[in-house]
Formats: C-alpha cells, structure tokens, sequence
C-alpha cells in the first residue's frame, strides 16, 4: 500500500445523516463479507467530509459502534492476512470531536481517522467560478454555470479576479449576515445583535428554514428557530428577512447565489455549520475568495484555525480576543462589539481607507484561498488513493447518482487549472 498502483480494491460507502436510516455495523460488515472479491479487499472508505461529523455511533447507528467495528476489522484482517484498515474522511479536524475509541489503544488501529481541511475550498471554488460544464457531468450544469454570471452581475464581484471589490468602495451596510437554517448559535447571535441595537446598519437574511421539522405541526406565525425553543429575549419582533434573492416562503435558496447587498456590505458575519467545533465550510470559503473581511460565529477557536492553515487575521480593524471564549453568547458579544468597532472605524477613517490597511491581506487570503484547493500539504495520501482507485466497489445503500466517485467529484481536476487559467494575477 505504498502507492496508488498498488491500491486496487476498496469498498466505500456514503451516507447522508440527513437521510435515514443509517447504516449498522452489522449491515456494513454483512455486505463487506458478502463481495465476490473479498479476499482482494484492501480496505474501506467512508467518506465523511460534507456532513463533517466523526463519530462511528452517529453513522452506523450501533450502541459501542466503534468497538464492534474494531473486533470486525481486526477479525476480517486476521482471516484474509493483512490489515483491512477503515478510513473515515472528513473536512472537520479531529481534535474537537469526541470520539467513542481510544486511538492509542491498539483494538482500534484499523480505525483511521483521516482530515482533509480543503475539501470545502474545492467545492466552493467549483460552484462559484467559470467554465464548470468542462468538468461536471452530474446534472445541473446550467444552474452551476448560471452562479458565476449572476454573483458577478449582481454583486460586481469576480471571484477569477485577484483583486475584485479592493478599489473605490462605497457601503450602503457595516455588515451582513445572511442565514437559511436557524441553528442555536445562529439564533443567539441574531438576538446578540438585536441587543447590541445593530439590525439597522447590517443586510440581514433570515430566512427561518428548517428542513428536519414537519411543518404542518408549526402554529400559526410559529418560527422554525421557536420550534426548537429558542427564546428571543432582545429582538422582540423575529420574522423572515429576505435580501435581493429568490424569496420563497420559507425557502430555501441556493447558498451559492449571492445577493447585491454582498457587495454593498464592508464585512460579513457568518453563521458556520457548527459550534461545538471547528470546522471551516462553504460559508466561510465564499467571503475569502471575494476579497471580504469577515468574523466567523462558529466554535472556540476558528479564526486561529485559519491561522494555521496559513490564512493572515485582519488585526488591523478586528480585536479577535473573542475568539478563545468558551462561552458562545460570549463569543457573540465580541463579534458585535467589533462590529460597532467597525462602524466607528469607517466613520472617523472612511471604509476605503480601511480595505487599504487590509488590502494586502485579502489579496493574500484569496489568492491561498484558491491555490490552497491543490497544494500537496492539503491533500492527504488516502484522499489521492481514494480517488484514484482502479477498483471502487460501492456500498448497496450508496444512491445511484453517487457510485461513480470521480464523476460526482469533479472539483479535483477543476482546481488544478482555476490558479492559472481564470484567475487573474
């Protein structure tokens, strides 16, 4: 297993936890027993990096799931002679996710967690940029190719261009904040704003969606955010906010396709996937490959994530002390105190002055943001075996559309050729 050549039998399967049922250990372990080449199997992928969770109980759906797993493995490995290792690949870093096993306990060596921190960069960039129908034989291509032109038209902003949105800038809004599925964190930090008396100069999109709740068991004029009991205690009227996108009553819209108050806002807050870990995702992706400042509402510990991935804070005009809070109300509040940090900034300096201090950073964080997606220090050797396996068998519960691996995953080839091709220097 030294090199790809070498790497020619694996299974793999996929699973939305979005979609039940999940798989079982049992089910899993029945149909990897069950393959006509069993005994060429040489190990299993799971691929994990869009839902972004780690934990074996929450995708087979088994109590002790990990150590059942294990014994599996370990009893497969000794029948066949060799090690049949399970990699489990994911855009979230492990370090902030519980786990049910020990790692350095020897009974869970075939259970390999494998961190790919790039994966949303790639997909991102794929849905955003030019000329995807080279690449993209899934379906779809017309709405994909329509996202480039309008972000464009709309916004005045061109993520092939190095330097979009760094000259002559004039804010109608301080900030924006744009949110389709009103997750805990991202309801405090609505409130959190609405205390700091802050909706009246931010572009807000609250679009209350919530796809996981049968709403015809909503009251009427009953919130998605209340059907999960939250209690608003500072913004005293919560309904839908809709900006200059597609409005449906309650949604949703394509996360890809920005409105024209993007460009009219000098920062935007995001309201990432999570917050009780760190994981960088689309949302994120998109104000770094548009040349925006942005302050993240998400887990303790993500804007120095950005760090170590090489990406540089904008220190100059953002205090990020919040940032290694533990308490997420907390961590809401030091958004909004930098936020009026901010308004008080344009007003003594003026918002062009400002992107000035931090043109060179942008420029920087855009550029990594687009040659991050192939630098070999990004991409770990499992995902180059995974994708260039000669023999992929997939699961049963793997969807149709998803069994060819490499045509679902075009981003990989379309990021080798984006830095040089369409991106301007």
């Amino acid at each position: 297993m030294d090199g790809v050549a070498q790497i020619n039998n694996f299974m793999y399967f996929w699973q939305d936890i979005m979609s039940p049922p999940l798989p079982t250990v049992r089910t899993l372990m029945e149909e990897v027993r069950a393959l006509p080449n069993l005994n060429e199997l040489e190990g299993i992928f799971h691929i994990g990096w869009e839902e972004g969770a780690h934990e074996i109980y929450g995708y087979l759906n088994t109590p002790n799931g990990a150590e059942i797993l294990a014994e599996e493995l370990n009893k497969l490995s000794t029948e066949l002679g060799r090690d049949i290792p399970f990699y489990l690949i994911t855009a979230a870093p492990d370090r902030d996710w519980p786990h049910e096993w020990d790692r350095n306990d020897p009974k869970y060596r075939l259970l390999k967690l494998i961190h790919y921190p790039t994966y949303f960069f790639q997909r991102t960039q794929f849905r955003l940029g030019p000329n995807v129908n080279q690449y993209w034989s899934g379906g779809g291509t017309e709405h994909i190719q329509a996202n480039y032109e309008h972000n464009k038209n709309a916004t005045g902003l061109d993520i092939a261009n190095l330097y979009t949105g760094l000259d002559n800038v004039d804010y109608k809004y301080t900030y924006l904040y744009m949110v389709l599925y009103p997750k805990p964190h991202r309801c405090i930090m609505m409130d959190t704003l609405a205390k700091h008396e802050l909706h009246s100069i931010g572009a807000l999109s609250w679009m209350e969606y919530n796809r996981n709740i049968d709403r015809s068991k909503l009251l009427p004029g009953q919130l998605d955010s209340q059907y999960e009991d939250f209690v608003w205690t500072h913004w005293k009227n919560p309904q839908r906010l809709y900006l200059d996108q597609k409005n449906e009553s309650p949604g949703p819209i394509s996360w890809d396709w920005l409105p024209s108050e993007y460009s009219q806002s000098f920062m935007q807050v995001i309201g990432e996937s999570v917050a009780h870990c760190t994981f960088i995702t689309e949302k994120t992706v998109v104000p770094i490959l548009h040349n925006k400042p942005f302050l993240i509402v998400g887990s303790q510990g993500n804007h120095q994530y950005l760090k170590e991935l090489g990406f540089e804070l904008y220190d100059e005009i953002f205090d990020y002390g919040f940032d290694n809070l533990s308490n997420i109300k907390d961590r809401c509040d030091g958004i909004a105190e930098n936020i009026k940090r901010v308004q008080s900034l344009i007003n003594s300096q003026g918002a062009q002055n400002l992107i000035n201090r931090i043109r060179d950073k942008l420029i920087h964080n855009k550029r990594l943001g687009h040659q991050i997606t192939f630098l070999p220090q990004y991409f770990p050797h499992e995902v180059n075996l995974f994708l260039n396996c000669n023999n992929l068998i997939a699961q049963k519960s793997v969807p149709e559309q998803w069994r060819n691996i490499k045509k679902h995953y075009p981003y990989f080839d379309y990021s080798k050729r984006f830095y040089n091709e369409w991106l301007t220097k």
